[in-house]
């Protein structure tokens, strides 16, 4: 049964899920492969060095499954793409550890540049319902040595010990996780892990999202955007009638505030 009293919002909120689950699946997938850069199983299964999706276009309108609108507007998979194969990425799984050898949740940093990395990992777990003024349930922070061309677990950890180190009530429902990379103080690429599907958590609260301030530069050819939010906020999407791109999307938002690049 319809539970909306507006079927066109039904439908739209229809497409806008299609487009993360699309998002997610491909993103989830080619992180996989990226994983396995370095690695092989003892059946030969392994030393992947990345993936071609289906699709990168489209040739008509359509809520479809490639990763570029009709128009060449960014869609959800092309925002994940573009994170997924930056030259240094990160991605995490809950998996059989080849460190550890336990099934634990662990974080991988995929290295492409030709030179070692030298970085530092920040982990951040939070409720779903909690304000963005407050601080994480939990942080980690660990540095690590990423030798050239190379993809390696930085960090492995089980799952149900970190849960419970974020406090009393606290489960894989109502947690979502945040990864940084950082190359000295600058934060070089970030994802995001949930820990259950996204169906089963009941805990999110309206984010109260709002555009602040627009900000033009000198010759009207970019503009700064200041988003905020009360809430956690996942999947935050910003749209633009004068297409180009944004310099993140479709993003988890843990800030009260954040600064967000429009593209031509």
């Amino acid at each position: 049964p319809c539970e909306y009293a507006d079927s066109v919002q039904e439908f739209s909120d229809l497409l806008w899920m299609t487009q993360i689950s699309m998002g997610q699946c491909i993103r989830i997938q080619s992180e996989h492969y990226r994983r396995w850069m370095s690695s092989v199983t003892d059946d030969g299964l392994g030393f992947t060095m990345g993936a071609l999706y289906w699709q990168l276009n489209d040739i008509w309108v359509a809520p479809s499954w490639s990763s570029l609108e009709y128009n060449g507007r960014w869609k959800v998979l092309h925002y994940h793409m573009a994170e997924v194969f930056r030259d240094l990425t990160v991605s995490s799984v809950e998996h059989v550890s080849p460190v550890s050898g336990q099934f634990s949740y662990g974080v991988w940093a995929t290295n492409d540049q030709n030179q070692p990395i030298q970085g530092s990992l920040s982990i951040n777990m939070w409720a779903w319902n909690q304000l963005t003024q407050n601080p994480p349930l939990l942080s980690i922070a660990r540095p690590f040595n990423l030798p050239e061309r190379s993809s390696q677990e930085i960090f492995t950890a089980p799952m149900e010990i970190l849960l419970s180190e974020t406090g009393p009530g606290r489960n894989r429902a109502n947690t979502v996780i945040s990864i940084d990379i950082f190359n000295a103080t600058e934060l070089v690429t970030t994802n995001v892990f949930f820990p259950s599907s996204l169906s089963e958590v009941t805990t999110m609260v309206n984010p109260n999202l709002k555009i602040i301030d627009i900000v033009a530069s000198e010759n009207d050819s970019t503009y700064t955007l200041t988003v905020t939010a009360t809430n956690i906020a996942g999947f935050v999407w910003l749209e633009s009638s004068f297409g180009g791109r944004f310099s993140q999307n479709a993003f988890l938002m843990t800030e009260p505030e954040v600064t967000i690049e429009w593209l031509p």
